[in-house]
């Protein structure tokens, strides 16, 4: 999370990793897929999962400021 002055956000992840096979798994949270790429590079599959978005509640603000974190007031 980060602010932008006094406007909190979510900032998007970028994971990836190695599987066994040599697949190479990545994931963009700003799309909310993880995309399968082969040994080769060649992209096997794409991992779909819907997503709406949700605001940030004053009840996701509380529990924010109880676990310390002050990026979202």
């Amino acid at each position: 999370m980060g602010c932008w002055g006094d406007i909190p956000y979510y900032e998007s992840l970028f994971l990836w990793d190695v599987l066994p096979d040599g697949t190479i798994t990545y994931f963009d949270s700003t799309a909310y897929r993880s995309r399968l790429l082969g040994p080769k590079g060649t992209l096997v599959d794409v991992l779909r999962r819907p997503f709406s978005p949700a605001a940030v509640t004053d009840l996701i603000r509380q529990e924010n400021d109880r676990l310390g974190n002050p990026a979202i007031r």
